[in-house]
């Protein structure tokens, strides 16, 4: 009896001992890993020119320079932990804003706290330094923005600002541009939304953008053409109703009504509801009624695309 006792807390033991050996091996690699990242993140002399991308979530991106590249230009008088200017290219001689060409409230600061370094380098002083970019809005085209890091200091009242290899690295930092909205997004910048329908069981799909993802007027109500007076959706549309899933609304028109309107909605801000405004206007057809007809003598409709109810008109 006590030997299978002996036995049993013997096998519990072992698979305790494989168990911890495991978990020691994974944060191993992992370690390992995060290093990896952060040598190729790291603009060396020694190296090739370094390229980050800015996450165009968290619109930053973080790299770090050599511990023997102590100075980052362009360089701003002060703070010295901040700066304001950018290279135009990878030559390194025009300058730009950073707030002009990405928006105020755009940083690029010195952070020493993401710099991974060994304990002997921490100790010796010799600790690469790392910068975080953070820009305050994504254009709408693909950019770029050069840095340098160098032994010397920045002059910008001196053209002799070259370096050698030797003496610097390059950072190429790209900005993605900015996501487009899918056509059916009713957004801020967009400020207005028109669909149509025009054929019995059609339906007209929208949805509105992240700054203004609040609809008004609450269902089952809606506006009229104005985007002022609200009235019930049944009574402007008899036929008609809104389904809202996964942030996208829904009008669907079984049948259509004896006369053509015209309804509005909107997205806005939920905390301020005059703020960040686009209006969607959905123009349904009457019964029997003709597209030139629906649409005015004077507009000729050239292109249909048939997904989601659109008609897309040209006027001539």
């Amino acid at each position: 009896m006590a030997e299978e006792t002996a036995s049993s807390v013997r096998r519990v033991f072992q698979a305790g001992l494989v168990l911890w050996l495991t978990f020691c091996m994974i944060l191993m690699a992992n370690a390992q890993q995060d290093l990896g990242s952060t040598e190729t993140q790291e603009c060396r002399t020694s190296g090739p020119h370094l390229t980050v991308e800015v996450d165009p979530e968290t619109r930053t991106a973080t790299f770090t320079c050599d511990a023997q590249l102590k100075y980052l230009w362009p360089a701003t008088k002060k703070p010295k932990e901040e700066f304001t200017e950018y290279f135009l290219d990878d030559t390194c001689n025009q300058t730009g804003k950073l707030s002009s060409k990405f928006g105020e409230g755009t940083t690029l600061r010195k952070n020493e706290d993401k710099t991974a370094a060994s304990n002997s380098l921490k100790a010796s002083g010799e600790m690469p330094i790392a910068y975080t970019l953070t820009v305050a809005r994504l254009t709408d085209s693909r950019e770029k923005a050069f840095f340098k890091c160098a032994k010397a200091e920045y002059s910008s009242l001196e053209k002799t600002t070259t370096t050698t290899e030797a003496e610097s690295c390059v950072v190429t930092v790209i900005v993605p541009p900015a996501p487009t909205p899918a056509p059916d997004t009713c957004t801020p910048e967009r400020e207005a939304l028109s669909l149509t329908i025009t054929k019995p069981g059609e339906n007209a799909t929208f949805k509105c953008g992240e700054k203004n993802s609040t609809l008004l007027p609450s269902e089952p109500r809606v506006f009229s053409e104005d985007c002022q007076t609200d009235q019930a959706l049944d009574a402007a549309i008899p036929s008609a109703k809104l389904e809202s899933q996964d942030g996208a609304h829904t009008l669907t028109v079984p049948k259509l009504p004896k006369a053509g309107t015209v309804i509005c909605y909107k997205c806005v801000d939920q905390a301020d509801k005059a703020a960040e405004q686009c209006s969607v206007k959905i123009r349904v057809s009457a019964c029997g009624q003709s597209a030139v007809e629906f649409f005015g003598f004077n507009s000729v409709p050239t292109g249909r695309e048939r997904g989601r109810g659109k008609l897309l008109l040209q006027n001539q």
